[in-house]
């Protein structure tokens, strides 16, 4: 009897196939008001991408972030800036990172990659802190950035911008390098 049940056994678990599932609604890690658009987390070499054009604008590498962007890019920044196209951005980041001097530093980020998008894409979203240092005066910021890559570029991102509470800049300036 049980050289019956074992082979009943291994009949059934031979017989059954592991169904790959799409991550839906129930298994995601986030999702969007509205729009039923949900995500789960992304491709890790985008994070590679993305802090790596991060620290091409903190040394200023314009050729640098050249190679980092799509000819295409577009930008949406605070205040309601719109750049689109490399050349576009590069001519604008030329001339305000000329007016002083500007430090991004990574708080946190996650990649995540859109639910039912199968365009070879992934999204980072992260926060960092920026001090700008512009004449005789610095001050703080805090940007959360959401910048879309494919195939090894950055092809859109948004830029919002947050000022810090006092409590927050009294703590920064008793540190004095931000990154609290």
């Amino acid at each position: 009897m049980r050289i019956f049940y074992f082979i009943l056994l291994l009949t059934f678990t031979s017989c059954t196939t592991v169904k790959k599932t799409e991550p839906t609604e129930k298994t995601a890690e986030g999702f969007f008001f509205g729009n039923k658009a949900y995500f789960s987390i992304g491709d890790g070499s985008s994070v590679d991408v993305f802090q790596s054009f991060i620290q091409k604008h903190n040394e200023k590498d314009f050729d640098g972030l050249r190679e980092l962007i799509a000819d295409s890019i577009k930008i949406s920044g605070p205040k309601g800036k719109y750049l689109v196209g490399a050349d576009q951005h590069i001519a604008y980041l030329k001339e305000w990172l000329s007016s002083g001097e500007f430090t991004w530093e990574g708080v946190w980020g996650a990649p995540i990659k859109f639910m039912g998008v199968d365009d070879g894409s992934s999204t980072v979203i992260s926060s960092l802190n920026v001090k700008m240092k512009v004449a005789d005066s610095t001050s703080y910021i805090n940007d959360l950035i959401v910048a879309n890559v494919k195939e090894g570029k950055i092809n859109q991102f948004w830029v919002h911008q947050r000022e810090y509470t006092p409590t927050e800049l009294a703590q920064i300036n008793s540190v004095g390098d931000g990154s609290e």
